[in-house]
C-alpha cells in the first residue's frame, strides 16, 4: 500500500480541482476537467465524465455500503483507512487544526472536503479550486438511524447531491454541520494564503460566504490559456 510520504510535494506549483458533490456539480462542463488533477469525494465517481485522479473517503459508513463499487473506481490513489487494496493510502487522523505536515496527524474537519484540502496542500498545489461546493443540505426526507447516534437514513431520492441516487432510498449518512465546517474552511484558506498559495470556491451556486473561501468564476480559470 502507498504511504502519505509518497505524496509530499509531488505536484509542486500545479493546480487541482476538488469536486464536491452538491447539485451544482451538474453545472460544470466535465470536458473542461480533462487533463486536470481532480480530487473526487465519496461517491463522486457517479458523476458521468468526472476524471478522478484521487478518490478521498473519510467515513467507514461509505465503504460499508458501496465497497465493491469503490474498489473498481479507476483512480490513481484511493485515500481511505477502511480498505486494504494496492492503490489505497491510509491516513492517521487527529489534531485540531489544518495539517500542513503529514508527519503529524490529519484533522478530520467534519467533512471529507477538508481532508482533500489538506492532501492538496501537502502535495504542493499552488492553486486549488472547489467545484460543487453548495454548502446547503436538506433533511426533509430523512429519519434518524437508531443504530448510530449521528447518522440519518434517506427515504426517497437524495435532495443534496448531483445524483438523486447518491445517498438514495435507504442509504445511511452523516449530517453536514455548516458552522463546524465553516470554521475549518477558514483555517484552510488562511493556511493556503499564508504560504503563498490560493484556495478558491469556483462553484456555480453556493451558500458558503466568500469571506471564508474566496469566490472565482469557473470559466475564468482558463482565461489567457491557449
Amino acid at each position: 500500500m502507498k504511504s502519505l510520504d509518497d505524496f509530499i510535494g509531488i505536484h509542486e506549483g500545479k493546480r487541482a480541482f476538488i469536486a464536491c458533490n452538491g447539485p451544482s456539480l451538474n453545472d460544470i462542463p466535465m470536458e473542461k476537467l480533462r487533463g486536470e488533477i481532480v480530487f473526487g469525494l465519496n461517491r463522486g465517481y457517479m458523476k458521468d465524465g468526472l476524471p478522478i485522479t484521487y478518490l478521498v473517503i473519510m467515513v467507514s459508513m461509505i465503504i460499508r455500503q458501496w465497497r465493491e463499487e469503490i474498489i473498481k473506481v479507476p483512480c490513481d490513489t484511493l485515500f481511505t483507512n477502511h480498505l486494504n487494496v494496492p492503490h489505497a493510502c491510509k491516513i492517521n487522523f487527529g489534531g485540531r487544526a489544518f495539517c500542513t505536515n503529514f508527519e503529524k496527524t490529519v484533522h478530520r474537519g467534519h467533512t471529507v472536503t477538508y481532508l482533500a484540502m489538506q492532501l492538496a496542500f501537502r502535495m504542493g498545489f499552488k492553486k486549488v479550486y472547489c467545484i460543487g461546493l453548495d454548502h446547503s443540505f436538506k433533511y426533509d426526507n430523512t429519519i434518524k438511524d437508531k443504530s448510530h447516534h449521528r447518522a440519518v437514513i434517506t427515504k426517497g431520492h437524495d435532495l443534496n447531491h448531483f445524483d438523486p441516487d447518491y445517498f438514495g432510498d435507504g442509504a445511511k449518512w452523516l449530517p453536514y454541520s455548516p458552522k463546524a465546517v465553516e470554521g475549518n474552511f477558514k483555517l484552510a484558506t488562511e493556511a493556503f494564503y499564508r504560504n503563498g498559495r490560493e484556495l478558491w470556491n469556483a462553484s456555480t451556486k453556493t451558500a458558503l460566504s466568500e469571506k471564508i473561501i474566496p469566490r472565482i468564476d469557473f470559466n475564468s480559470i482558463w482565461e489567457g490559456e491557449i
